[in-house]
């Protein structure tokens, strides 16, 4: 990789925590970048079963999946990031990213482009090559979905973020429509390669990749503008 950038960026691995507690970290770390207290900041996290629910117009899930979701134990929240439906639960990787759009010009597609070129840049570190799929927003491999993104952006920073699926229950994206797709469409680290590592091995791997991809005074503009939902 190219040296990092030059704004200052820290991650910080935070375990495991639930949807709601991770959210009101981001809040905080929103509100102290915008007013200049704080420098960007990433936050690890793996969830409880959740499903989070963007901002999409119209959409919603069905009666009929929020009852599957509900059997199995998986909360459904509504979020102010972008995109549909979501899930998180645990054997997967969630990054937030809590970053100033404001100082690289304020362009949040080369943000979420960004974000893309990380995640494939770090999956090809266990040997998986993964791409992006044109007029989609995620990252995926042949065997289907790996890796979804949604972002917000609020006062001028970027927050919400993105989530790689290490060893996660894929059974539990066939409940419902995760990002208007087909649940059976989405793969994972251990589905391509037979192996994933744990989560605190893999928030450490991944740090020098947030640094690099996401430090710099600009965001990648270099490929088509496509909708920041994942």
């Amino acid at each position: 990789m190219d040296p990092a950038g030059d704004i200052p960026l820290d991650t910080r691995y935070l375990g495991r925590l639930g949807y709601r507690a991770a959210a009101r970290f981001q809040s905080d770390a929103v509100a102290a970048r915008a007013r200049g207290e704080s420098s960007d900041i990433a936050f690890v996290v793996e969830h409880d079963p959740v499903v989070t629910l963007g901002r999409s117009p119209g959409y919603a899930l069905g009666a009929e999946q929020v009852a599957r979701l509900g059997e199995h134990g998986v909360e459904i929240v509504e979020t102010d990031r972008g995109g549909r439906a979501t899930y998180h639960g645990p054997g997967q990787l969630v990054v937030y990213p809590v970053v100033s759009l404001r100082e690289r010009g304020n362009d949040a597609h080369g943000y979420v482009r960004s974000l893309e070129r990380l995640i494939i840049a770090w999956l090809a570190t266990f040997g998986i090559e993964a791409r992006v799929e044109a007029g989609l927003t995620g990252v995926w491999t042949e065997g289907g979905k790996i890796a979804a993104i949604g972002v917000g952006v609020r006062r001028g920073i970027g927050y919400h973020g993105f989530a790689v699926n290490l060893a996660p229950d894929l059974a539990v994206f066939e409940l419902f429509e995760p990002c208007g797709l087909d649940g059976a469409r989405v793969t994972s680290v251990l589905r391509e390669t037979g192996s994933a590592p744990m989560l605190e091995a893999a928030a450490a791997a991944i740090a020098p990749f947030i640094d690099h991809f996401l430090g710099g005074s600009t965001f990648d503009r270099t490929a088509a503008e496509v909708p920041a939902r994942g």
